[in-house]
């Protein structure tokens, strides 16, 4: 058995299937988070209501987004060959017509 190692180049970028980045913030002097938004100016105008209700100035603000890892082509390297099962049938070539009489 023989086993072939192959470098690859990755590319990572944000998952297409899955675009929503997921942010909350939360007030460092208390501990107390805003729930899940979508739109930093949710979490924003949640920080400046707790900060006018309770003095408190310090925040924190999460975001993760998806994202998917792929594996990119180097030009500088040939593509493998496709597997067995799509390479044509490798019989004997036909035979060539004959010339003589």
């Amino acid at each position: 058995m023989t086993t072939v190692l192959r470098h690859l180049l990755w590319r990572i970028k944000p998952d297409p299937a899955r675009q929503v980045t997921i942010r909350y913030v939360q007030c460092r002097d208390c501990g107390e988070k805003f729930p899940t938004a979508a739109a930093q100016a949710e979490g924003d105008l949640w920080a400046m209501k707790h900060a006018g209700r309770t003095g408190h100035r310090s925040y924190r603000e999460f975001a993760a987004s998806d994202l998917i890892a792929t594996p990119v082509r180097d030009p500088r390297r040939p593509s493998p060959a496709p597997p067995a099962a799509e390479c044509p049938a490798a019989g004997p070539s036909p035979a060539a017509p004959s010339t003589s009489p």
